[in-house]
C-alpha cells in the first residue's frame, strides 16, 4: 500500500505539526517557569518538550522513509518550503497584521520573512556546494 496521498500520510503530517507545536509551547512555558524561579516546573516542562519533539521526530522519520536517501532532494524541498514561507505566507501575514493595526506583529512577520529568505539562500548554497 502506498503511503503518499493517503489519509494516513495526512494524519502523520498533522501529528508531526501538532507535536512540534507542543514541544515549542512546553519549551516556552519552561522558560517562563525558570524566570519565575520555579525550577521543578521548568524541569518537568523541558522534559515534556523533549518528549513532544521525540514524537514529532518519529512521525517525520516515517514520512521520509526512515533515512535521507536523497540529500539534494530533501534540500530542494527545504528551498521550496522556505520560498513559500518567504514569498507568500509571511508577507501575507504581515499585510494582514498591518491592516488590522498590529504594526509590531507586522514587523515581526517581515523580519522572519527576511530570515527565511536568508535560510533559503543558505540551502541553495549547500546544494551548489558553496558552503564551507
Amino acid at each position: 500500500m502506498e503511503l503518499k496521498g493517503s489519509k494516513t500520510e495526512h494524519n502523520l503530517k498533522t501529528a508531526f505539526e501538532i507535536e512540534k507545536g507542543q514541544a515549542a509551547k512546553y519549551a516556552q512555558y519552561a522558560k517562563q517557569a525558570e524566570a519565575a524561579g520555579d525550577d521543578k516546573t521548568a524541569k518537568t516542562l523541558n522534559e515534556l518538550s523533549g518528549d513532544q519533539a521525540a514524537y514529532a521526530d518519529i512521525w517525520m522519520q516515517t514520512l521520509i522513509g526512515g533515512t535521507i536517501s536523497d540529500t539534494v532532494g530533501m534540500l530542494s524541498e527545504g528551498i521550496a518550503d522556505a520560498g513559500v514561507k518567504w514569498e507568500k505566507m509571511y508577507q501575507a501575514f504581515a499585510n494582514d497584521a498591518q491592516k488590522e493595526g498590529f504594526e509590531d506583529l507586522a514587523k515581526q512577520f517581515e523580519e522572519i520573512a527576511n530570515k527565511t529568505h536568508m535560510s533559503q539562500d543558505l540551502l541553495k548554497e549547500v546544494v551548489s556546494g558553496q558552503v564551507k
